[in-house]
C-alpha cells in the first residue's frame, strides 16, 4: 500500500497486494486501504504473497484447520477489499526438512490447495496456484506438477497463475507454454537478475518479455498481468518506465 499513489499516477490499472501485509493490517488500518482504494478508483485485483512459512503447505507443521483457518480470514479481508484472486505461491510454506516422506508431503501439500480453494469459492474468490522453482523451495517447482494438482482436484475456484521467473529458474522454455494456458488466469512478469533477485522490467529485457508475453497471446490469452518485482527502492523512477516499456510490447505487433 506505501506504493499505491505512485502506482495511481503512473497510470497501472489495478494494484496487486502482499497477501502476508494484508493479514498484519489491524481492523483500522485494513478499512484505511479500502478507502483509498474506493477513492482513487484503482482496485486491487488480488493478493500474492500469500503467507510466510505457516501455514506450512507440508511436512512437520501442516495443520489442515491452521490452513483452513488462515484461508478464510485472508478471503475474508480480500472479500473487503473487492479482490478476485489469491496466487498460491508461499515458498517459505514448501520447504520440506531432509528426509521428510515425499510421499506424505504430495498429499499433504494436496489438502491444503483442496480446503484452501473451498474456503476461496464460499467468498467468491478463486486461488491461483502457481509453480515456484527449486532455488526457493522443495515443492511444486515445475509448472506440470502444479498443473496436475489443478486438474486432478477440478475446483471451479482453483485456476493458475504463470510466472515467467519461475518458469526461466526451473529452466522451462517460457515460450512453450501452451499446455497450461487453459489453466491459467494471471500472468506475474519481471526483470530477474543472474542472482535471483526480481526488479521492474529494463530496456535489455524487452526481447524476453516479448516472447513470454506473445507466447501467452498466441494461445489467446486475454486476461490479467502485473510486474512482481521484489527490489522496489526506486519504486518512483522505475514503475512508470517498466509500465512504459510493458504497454509498449502489449500494444505492438503479436509475432
Amino acid at each position: 500500500m506505501e506504493n499505491y499513489e505512485e502506482l495511481c499516477r503512473a497510470g497501472y490499472d489495478f494494484i496487486e497486494l502482499a497477501g502476508t501485509q494484508i493479514m498484519a493490517m489491524s481492523a483500522q488500518e485494513l478499512e484505511d486501504a479500502r478507502r483509498r482504494i474506493d477513492s482513487r478508483g484503482v482496485p486491487c485485483n488480488g493478493f500474492n504473497g500469500y503467507c510466510a512459512d505457516k501455514p506450512a503447505m507440508a511436512g512437520p507443521g501442516f495443520d489442515l484447520r491452521a490452513a483452513k483457518n488462515y484461508a478464510e480470514e485472508i478471503c475474508r479481508r480480500g472479500k473487503a477489499l473487492g479482490i478476485r484472486v489469491i496466487g498460491l505461491g508461499a515458498p517459505l510454506a514448501r520447504r520440506l526438512p531432509e528426509g521428510f516422506d515425499p510421499a506424505a508431503a504430495a498429499q499433504q501439500i494436496r489438502e491444503f490447495i483442496r480446503v484452501t480453494a473451498e474456503e476461496g469459492g464460499k467468498q467468491g474468490i478463486t486461488f491461483l496456484l502457481e509453480a515456484l522453482n527449486s532455488h526457493i523451495c522443495t515443492l511444486l517447482v515445475h509448472t506440470r506438477e502444479a498443473l496436475d494438482i489443478v486438474k486432478s482436484l477440478n475446483m471451479p475456484c482453483l485456476r493458475m497463475v504463470l510466472d515467467f521467473h519461475h518458469l526461466r529458474r526451473c529452466g522451462e522454455d517460457a515460450a512453450d507454454i501452451a499446455y497450461v494456458m487453459p489453466y491459467v488466469a494471471h500472468l506475474h512478469i519481471d526483470h530477474t537478475l543472474p542472482d535471483g533477485s526480481r526488479h521492474h522490467l529494463r530496456e535489455e529485457g524487452i526481447p524476453f518479455y516479448r516472447r513470454c508475453l506473445n507466447a501467452a497471446r498466441g494461445c489467446g490469452y486475454d486476461g490479467t498481468l502485473s510486474i512482481e518485482p521484489t527490489v522496489t527502492a526506486s519504486f518512483r523512477e522505475e514503475a512508470p518506465e517498466s509500465l512504459h516499456i510493458l504497454r509498449a510490447i502489449l500494444d505492438g505487433p503479436a509475432a
